[in-house]
């Protein structure tokens, strides 16, 4: 059974994974209640356990392939709908609003501070339709 919402990161390598240790620990200073997905191939220590409320190691088919693997990722959410977060993202507030646009849309996706473009390391979506079955 899918939650409802909640957060999720993908970080594959020590750099990677040790960033989505601090943002996650960002997200749950100001989101206690909101639980987070990592998606790794490393295993984690003790320590960190406790930020993450599941986690899920993978690995990956090629090093090349990391955005079709990010892709191919988003359907193992455990939840209907999710906010994805790139690892090297510092959060500073209530992410929770970010949902409620998932009431009118299927996919909302960040935009940059000061400027016209989007910033595809923070975007929310549901999973609807056959292609998340």
């Amino acid at each position: 059974m899918l939650q409802d919402v909640g957060a999720m990161y993908f970080a594959y390598g020590a750099w990677h994974l040790n960033e989505a240790l601090h943002s996650a620990r960002s997200l749950k200073f100001h989101n206690p209640n909101l639980p987070i997905f990592l998606i790794t191939q490393r295993e984690l220590k003790c320590d960190a356990l406790d930020i993450f409320d599941y986690v899920l190691l993978m690995e990956r088919k090629s090093q090349y392939r990391i955005f079709t693997d990010r892709v191919r990722f988003l359907s193992l959410s455990p939840f209907v709908r999710t906010l994805f977060i790139d690892a090297d993202t510092i959060v500073i507030g209530d992410v929770t609003p970010i949902f409620d646009y998932l009431d009118k849309s299927d996919f909302v996706i960040a935009e940059h501070a000061n400027s016209r473009l989007v910033n595809c390391g923070v975007f929310a979506y549901t999973k609807v339709g056959q292609g998340w079955s």
